[in-house]
């Protein structure tokens, strides 16, 4: 499954960032519902599919963030996302 762009499906600045950072902190692949309510599906997660919905695209990324500041997520995926200062490049 390729994910749709980002500019396609309207996302506001704040969501945009959110769900790229997620994606780079876990590498899963993700699926937008856009209809009366936003919902974004994850995959590639342990525990199966995770589904996030929302009123808005903020609504939902704001609910991923705080799934991100998790003490639990946070010791399990933060060694992916380091700024390397040698390169100037996440790894």
């Amino acid at each position: 499954m390729k994910p749709l762009p980002f500019k396609e499906l309207n996302l506001e600045t704040y969501a945009s960032q959110i769900l790229q950072r997620y994606r780079r902190m876990t590498g899963c692949d993700y699926e937008f519902l856009n209809e009366n309510t936003k919902r974004l599906t994850i995959f590639n997660i342990t525990g199966g599919p995770k589904h996030i919905r929302g009123i808005s695209w903020n609504e939902v990324a704001y609910q991923l963030n705080a799934i991100m500041n998790d003490g639990l997520f946070r010791r399990k995926h933060r060694p992916k996302e380091r700024w390397n200062d040698i390169n100037g490049q996440y790894h």
